[in-house]
């Protein structure tokens, strides 16, 4: 079943654009280039519709599990903070 999963989240993350840039096996995020489908607003002004957007996806199998007892809920939030700039470019 896990093959099965597996090779269905590659279809789609290859019909969909959405690629790798990291082979840190800490790296939480995959990309995907695409384009704004309205204006949107941001600090400098305003993007037009049609611009070129990087979009992040997580990449679940480098979550790490959370184990309830392992663990305080501050323990994963600094771990995770951790692995959130490791992943960063």
């Amino acid at each position: 079943m896990r093959a099965l999963v597996r090779g269905f989240d590659a279809a789609l993350r290859q019909a969909q654009g959405v690629f790798e840039f990291c082979d840190d096996k800490a790296c939480l995020f995959r990309l995907q280039v695409t384009r704004s489908r309205r204006d949107l607003l941001v600090c400098q002004g305003v993007l037009p519709k049609g611009s070129a957007l990087v979009e992040f996806h997580l990449w679940n199998e480098h979550i790490p599990a959370l184990h309830l007892h392992a663990q305080t809920r501050s323990g994963h939030a600094g771990r995770d903070n951790c692995l959130l700039i490791r992943c960063m470019p």
